[in-house]
């Protein structure tokens, strides 16, 4: 069984499976903010997707050309016609190699482009130095 290196307390890892990432999830000094976001129908997200909001206002996974509103925090899938509460992250500063990104996001150009100005998004990303 793996076990979980302490040595780094502090510093935000997520699980995944049966393995512990020790690459920081957070990379700059914005604030963290949580709350529900409904996802949209017919999606399979991973738990750290960029997400952005469909012609309805339902949160959709991003891709390139559109501005990333929210992260999720847990993995979900939906059905047709089904939506589903989860829980979200609504602002702070990413570590963009932590993040679940559309294949449309193919150069960090268009990543850095989707989160915008702080007055579009509360979501920024950072890369670790």
């Amino acid at each position: 069984m793996t076990q979980l290196d302490t040595t780094r307390a502090g510093i935000a890892a997520y699980e995944d499976g049966d393995s512990f990432s020790d690459v920081p999830l957070f990379t700059g000094e914005r604030r963290v903010h949580t709350d529900k976001g409904i996802i949209g129908a017919e999606q399979d997200l991973a738990a750290l997707t960029p997400l952005m909001r469909n012609a309805g206002g339902d949160l959709v996974k991003a891709t390139a050309g559109n501005d990333v509103v929210a992260i999720s925090m847990v993995a979900v899938t939906t059905g047709e016609n089904e939506t589903a509460g989860i829980p979200c992250y609504w602002s702070g500063c990413f570590n963009p190699d932590r993040l679940r990104w559309d294949e449309s996001f193919d150069t960090e150009a268009k990543k850095m482009a989707a989160v915008g100005e702080p007055s579009v998004s509360n979501i920024a990303i950072k890369k670790m130095r």
